[in-house]
């Protein structure tokens, strides 16, 4: 209640004309970010040969960032898997995580997940200037351009 009338007071007192204030757009041209429009280059290991249908399928990329933008950094990598079948048009996915290797990422798709004659998958990644890369390209919109492996049915 006292701070509402020290305000009602102050309006009467000075008005509620404000003056035009001079300000400064971050993230324009000071922007460290706004010429980093390279998205991150993802060099994804395609799964060989069939897999077993009873065990986790790990996929491996390797991923750089633009390296004439020292400061933009990785905020996710997403791996992307649906089964074979017709009628299939939802992706599942699974955040990877780093591997063992410099700038290696792994992600895992889960056994109970393998349950067609082949799989797809694709993978995506994000920077923090707001870049995407997805590999293989196009994949996020047609499933024909996705990458796949056999799964062994016993």
């Amino acid at each position: 209640m006292k701070n509402a009338a020290l305000m009602c007071i102050a309006i009467a007192l000075f008005g509620c004309e404000s003056e035009p204030v001079d300000y400064e757009v971050v993230g324009e041209e000071n922007n460290e970010l706004a010429n980093c429009n390279e998205p991150p280059e993802v060099d994804l290991e395609e799964v060989e040969g069939s897999q077993p249908k009873g065990s986790d399928v790990v996929v491996s990329s390797y991923v750089y960032l633009d390296e004439e933008c020292p400061t933009v950094t990785l905020v996710g990598i997403k791996l992307f898997f649906q089964q074979s079948t017709a009628g299939s048009d939802s992706w599942e996915e699974v955040s990877m995580t780093r591997g063992p290797n410099l700038d290696e990422w792994r992600g895992t798709i889960p056994s109970y997940s393998l349950g067609s004659a082949y799989m797809r998958y694709y993978v995506k990644a994000f920077d923090s200037a707001g870049n995407e890369a997805v590999v293989p390209t196009g994949a996020d919109t047609d499933t024909l351009k996705a990458s796949t492996f056999n799964v062994a049915t016993e």
